[in-house]
């Protein structure tokens, strides 16, 4: 793991080539690889570089569904490595909490890895969480109503489980 490799990759993060989709759809692609970790110093080499907040950014200004679902898929990945990185992630998201769930429909796989990130976040002590647990139960309740997919299916079931795992919440499907 070269760390002088990182920021090569993440420049390509950059709105400045937003224009280029097959540019930004590798190296998130690249990064949702790069974050397949359990190595410390590997994560800390992405969080100096702001990998986190260029996600978001890119997140938030494009609409393609492959990208989104890349940025999503490597957020999850990281947020499965600690609490705090878990909050920090979700906290990250902030007021586009709302659009990654409303983007869900764009594609299957693109909800599918919704779907995965949920059940990663519900399965933490992120209280944060709680801040969206209305819009989450919807979400789950509405996607589930009209999933046709095994493979949809199996993953919103698996975040409805996580979800009625926490004690903290009351769901009702």
């Amino acid at each position: 793991f070269d760390k002088n490799f990182v920021p090569l990759i993440l420049k390509y993060l950059d709105l400045m080539y937003k224009d280029d989709e097959q540019i930004q759809y590798s190296s998130t692609f690249c990064c949702s690889n790069l974050t397949v970790t359990t190595e410390k110093d590997h994560i800390e080499i992405l969080l100096e570089n702001q990998f986190i907040e260029k996600m978001i950014n890119l997140f938030l200004n494009t609409r393609n569904a492959e990208i989104l679902g890349n940025i999503v898929w490597s957020l999850t990945n990281l947020s499965i490595e600690s609490e705090e990185l878990n909050e920090l992630i979700f906290m990250s998201f902030g007021n586009s909490f709302k659009m990654l769930l409303e983007n869900a429909s764009t594609t299957i796989s693109y909800h599918i890895t919704v779907c995965w990130y949920l059940e990663t976040l519900l399965k933490t002590k992120n209280h944060y969480v709680n801040m969206e647990a209305d819009s989450i139960s919807l979400f789950l309740r509405s996607s589930l109503q009209n999933a046709q997919e095994y493979e949809l299916i199996s993953a919103l079931l698996k975040a409805i489980i996580s979800a009625y795992k926490r004690t903290d919440w009351e769901i009702y499907y």
